[in-house]
């Protein structure tokens, strides 16, 4: 389980976890007049209406292999960096596996 330093619980785990639960987290977006018909601001590039999946808490079974393979493509990325070729200030995936 991962919770950012600021984040809060207002219940035990127990009572919104189950048994079964492999892989959690949440979408969340903020309210705005300046973006689409939905009231709700979206970065550029995503399109999915329910908002982007927050970072600030996931939980996950041990091995899970989303979590696994996002930290195998992280990794990856911070290995094959290189400012010159790469720019700074972009999306954290812009460098594909295997590059």
């Amino acid at each position: 389980m991962y919770l950012d330093v600021k984040s809060t619980c207002s219940a035990p785990f127990s009572a919104t976890l189950r048994p079964e639960d492999s892989f959690v987290t949440a979408h969340w977006n903020l309210p705005s007049s300046r973006d689409g018909a939905d009231g709700k601001v979206h970065h550029a590039g995503i399109s999915n209406p329910r908002g982007e999946i927050q970072q600030w808490h996931i939980i996950a079974a041990a091995g899970h292999p989303l979590l696994r393979r996002v930290i195998e493509i992280v990794t990856n990325n911070i290995l094959q960096y290189n400012p010159y070729l790469h720019g700074t200030g972009s999306w954290g995936f812009g460098i594909s596996p295997g590059r």
